[in-house]
């Protein structure tokens, strides 16, 4: 069945997809080399860029440039530093909510029952969300907080109230203890709604979240060793976790009580529970509230390799390559695993190392696989300058379409096409190419023209790409040349061959020399006012980052 795209610009976006553009093969990459000692070579734009690229969202030219001068072990340590939480959400133009008027959160009041409050308040969850992502500065966090998101998959909650506090508990352990991550999620309010923990009591044990602890969250799914045993877990490990974890459930969904985890003592079951082989034999006793604890630093105590090296391929697929070698995981995995054992499982122990190592900065290490997109939406919005209202309504009713645009590509936050994530960070052999099909490759297509020229309805105003103050921030600008090798090193992640800029710069001035550019350029800086000479500078460089934007090389990070 053919998808429709269900956002307020689906009309543009299906005009624009009209215009037809010829595509090379992308860029086929190879696995990287090299180890994890610290990176010894050149520390310029282009290694500053892959860094800041990879850790961050579509960071700017500005933020490259901070990294340049700040070098590589000093750009890490300021990504991986701990940031202050940001503001919570608030109204930007809903008015009958009765106790949060416009510009006040309503994170932590009560739900009423009025028409239209419950969808107003997911949707300026849904803004702030990416809202945070645009205001991310130089931090790694959001991207962190996304990875997260995928790997402790909650989705469905309605109540934004929920969502809220399940993004400020992902927030809070971000660049934490993975242990005790864990154990906060594990009575999460929305996990416990999401995986049924709610509903799971000793007359009654629901398995759906201890299955999930050890084969998505902690462990991982082994090859199958014998009847029901998965090398890193059992069946038998599942049935007794589901009795641990027996009481607990969530209130104040949709209500006017305060939103809690709370443990019930009468729906716990109290009795010995007898773990598998593959964690000892042990047995654990009832512990009460503090039982789930204690099943979580069990696995840790008896499956902390599996654990380890459960996670930090997660982290190697997130931020370097997707494909697992026998060299990648004899080299690069198990000894960043036995690096976060040595570190009591503190996540940025392994970042730090990874981050900093001569095999994240391999040649194939750049480029080398699809962006996801909300990784593509804002390889727009950051490298390029745009017109976006600093209003409270504007500013909200912008990040709401940005959400819009990526669940329209198949990466909506809060919406998981199944509780193990996006399909792109786990489904060999594909991997990141199921980012692009024949919609999405349409729509990003689309997009791509909207953006370039006539803009895209965000809210009450229509937002632009700004060309010529983009021009303005390139020295020597008026060159063609150095105008096209700065913009390419600005939004590719790998170097362009001599024909390539060849080709751009007839698209810039078909068939003219240099020279018509420089005196057109000139002219217009001289003279800004003037609006023959701004249109006719400003169609030529729509024309060239139009072009720019629309080749493989953009699609890649």
């Amino acid at each position: 069945m053919k998808k429709t795209i269900n956002t307020p610009i689906a009309a543009e976006l299906n005009k624009a997809n009209k215009i037809k553009v010829e595509r090379r093969p992308l860029y086929q990459p190879l696995p990287p080399g090299g180890t994890l000692d610290t990176y010894q070579g050149d520390w310029n734009f282009d290694t500053a860029a892959h860094l800041m690229r990879r850790a961050s969202f579509g960071s700017s030219k500005t933020l490259i440039n901070e990294a340049v001068s700040l070098g590589l072990d000093a750009s890490v340590d300021r990504l991986l530093a701990e940031v202050e939480m940001p503001e919570p959400p608030v109204h930007s133009n809903f008015i009958l909510d009765p106790t949060a008027p416009v510009g006040q959160t309503w994170v932590d009041k009560p739900h009423a029952n009025i028409q239209g409050l419950a969808n107003a308040r997911r949707n300026s969850m849904s803004a702030w969300t990416i809202g945070n992502i645009m205001n991310e500065g130089f931090s790694a966090k959001e991207k962190l907080v996304l990875f997260w998101h995928n790997h402790f998959v909650v989705a469905e909650i309605q109540d934004a109230r929920f969502e809220y506090l399940y993004f400020s508990n992902l927030r809070k352990h971000a660049l934490g203890n993975f242990k005790d991550f864990v154990k906060a999620i594990t009575i999460d309010v929305s996990m416990l709604r999401y995986l049924n923990g709610n509903q799971n009591t000793r007359v009654s044990p629901n398995e759906n979240y201890a299955r999930e602890l050890f084969e998505l969250f902690t462990v991982g799914k082994g090859d199958l060793a014998g009847a029901g045993d998965y090398t890193t877990f059992t069946e038998q490990d599942v049935i007794q976790a589901a009795r641990i974890l027996t009481g607990w459930r969530d209130v104040g969904h949709f209500g006017t009580i305060d939103i809690d985890a709370v443990f019930r003592t009468r729906a716990h079951d109290d009795g010995d529970k007898a773990l598998s082989h593959r964690f000892g034999n042990s047995v654990i006793s009832n512990g009460a509230e503090n039982e789930y604890a204690n099943l979580i630093d069990t696995i840790f105590e008896h499956q902390d390799l599996a654990a380890a090296e459960f996670i930090v391929t997660k982290l190697y697929r997130w931020y370097v390559y997707y494909e697992i070698t026998e060299e990648i995981q004899r080299d690069i995995i198990v000894p960043l695993s036995h690096i976060l054992i040595a570190n009591n499982f503190e996540i940025t122990s392994v970042l730090v190392v990874l981050l900093k190592s001569e095999h994240f900065y391999d040649a194939n290490s750049t480029g080398c696989f699809i962006k996801s997109p909300i990784d593509y939406l804002f390889s727009f919005f950051k490298p390029f300058n745009f017109n976006i209202s600093t209003t409270l309504a504007g500013k909200y009713g912008a990040w709401l379409t940005m959400h819009r645009i990526c669940a329209a590509m198949d990466q909506e936050i809060f919406a998981h096409p199944e509780v193990a994530g996006w399909k792109a960070y786990y489904q060999a052999p594909l991997y990141h190419e199921i980012w692009i099909n024949s919609f999405s490759l349409n729509y990003r297509t689309g997009l791509n023209t909207l953006l370039i020229g006539i803009g895209i309805g965000m809210g009450n105003e229509r937002v632009i790409m700004d060309v010529l103050s983009l021009a303005l921030d390139i020295e020597n600008a008026s060159d063609p040349n150095l105008l096209i090798q700065e913009l390419a090193k600005q939004i590719y992640p790998r170097p362009i061959p001599d024909e390539q800029q060849a080709l751009l710069k007839e698209i810039l001035i078909p068939g003219l020399p240099d020279e018509v550019w420089t005196t057109a350029y000139d002219d217009w800086k001289f003279d800004q006012d003037n609006q023959e000479l701004r249109t006719a500078v400003d169609t030529q460089l729509r024309a060239l980052i139009g072009t720019m934007i629309n080749l493989p090389e953009f699609y890649l990070s």
